[in-house]
């Protein structure tokens, strides 16, 4: 009989959520997020200096009323330029002006190892721990 390791699913990673947070937390915050500036970018915006127009995937389509509505950012986080394209990618809001780029999480209250978006991008990452035995005869 044959060993060998296979990828598990994206949903048994999911259900898995302590290896979910692991891995996340491992992978992405630890090495790609750098610190909330949640006051700094919304006294920026407040005071005119930053804008809103300089966000990317701010605005989402709502297909019920095929009108695009501003997504709800809660914190605003310096991250890796790694993560920033990745999050671009993904929908997410990003604050890119001349003094750098910021993302805007649509979350709050709430680990960052737990947003859906994250552990996403963790288990696209491909590490080891997202291998199990298989045995083949």
């Amino acid at each position: 009989m044959d060993n060998y390791k296979i990828k598990m699913s994206f949903e048994e990673y999911l259900r898995n959520h302590g290896l979910a947070q692991d891995i996340t937390t491992k992978y992405i915050v630890r090495n790609h997020i750098y610190l909330c500036q949640s006051s700094l970018i919304e006294h920026f915006l407040s005071e005119g200096q930053f804008f809103y127009e300089d966000v990317i995937n701010y605005y989402v389509h709502d297909s019920e009323t095929d009108e695009h509505e501003p997504q709800e950012i809660f914190e605003w986080w310096a991250c890796s330029d790694w993560l920033t394209e990745k999050l671009k990618e993904e929908g997410e809001p990003i604050l890119d002006n001349d003094f750098g780029e910021w993302y805007g999480r649509c979350a709050t209250g709430q680990a960052l190892c737990l947003d859906y978006n994250l552990q996403k991008l963790a288990y696209d990452m491909d590490v080891n721990e997202l291998y199990i035995d298989s045995a083949v005869a």
